[in-house]
């Protein structure tokens, strides 16, 4: 899974806000199933595969990453942490 656990991310202020992002990866995914996307307890998104691009923001973060079957049963679920200073 990426991030890692513990990555540190830094946060350049000379490069505009919108222009940068982070993808989450989480291998394995099966090919008919999602993924949610939850960040400190907030749910992003939910994607086709295991992939999902985040505008990054400074602060620390937990992030889980379920995948869901066609009938949003979780198949399985993983949670990391990682900062962006």
């Amino acid at each position: 899974m990426r991030p890692s656990e513990g990555l540190q991310i830094a946060y350049d202020p000379r490069i505009p806000k919108d222009a940068q992002a982070f993808e989450f990866v989480v291998g394995g995914v099966s090919a008919n199933n999602r993924v949610a996307w939850t960040l400190n307890g907030n749910r992003l998104s939910k994607t086709d595969g295991g992939h999902f691009v985040w505008p990054v923001e400074r602060g620390t973060y937990t992030l889980q990453a379920q995948e869901l079957s066609q009938s949003e049963d979780i198949v399985s679920a993983m949670t990391v942490h990682f900062s962006v200073k």
